[in-house]
């Protein structure tokens, strides 16, 4: 008798919870509408809302200001890499296999040694990418 109860509550809950399909429709209805971002120009025109400008100094709004637009942000990202495997003259970095000499993201495969590698970007300093000991997935087994 008990069983019959619980499973008599569950189907009319079940019933209960299943949606119509003019539920559906308007909740598909309320998501097509399109959806706008902010412009380059709005966003370089936002400042930190965490730095605190004392009031009178305009030197040094206006330096905050030029430091956090979106626009220098922007120019100044900055390349990671994440060594996973070398293997003779390749190595695989930020999962591309890549032969010594070629480029990535602009810099340029100097040197491959079993625990890094030397990438460079034109005449700047050599960036040094060690091999991430943590991945388990690559298993390379040598004679």
């Amino acid at each position: 008798m008990k069983y019959i109860v619980i499973i008599s509550l569950l189907s009319f809950t079940l019933l209960l919870a299943v949606p119509t399909k003019q539920d559906i429709n308007t909740l598909v209805e309320e998501i097509k509408p399109a959806r706008l971002g902010l412009s380059h120009q709005k966003l370089s025109l936002l400042r930190n809302p965490f730095i605190k400008v004392k009031k009178g100094s305009k030197d040094l709004k206006q330096s905050i200001s030029k430091s956090y637009s979106y626009s220098s942000h922007y120019r100044s990202r900055k390349v990671h890499f994440k060594l996973y495997a070398t293997l003779n003259k390749s190595a695989k970095i930020n999962n591309r296999w890549i032969l010594l000499g070629q480029k990535l993201s602009g810099y340029r495969l100097k040197k491959i040694t079993k625990l890094f590698v030397i990438m460079q970007k034109g005449d700047s300093k050599p960036v040094t990418v060690y091999l991430n000991s943590k991945n388990k997935k690559i298993n390379l087994m040598t004679k």
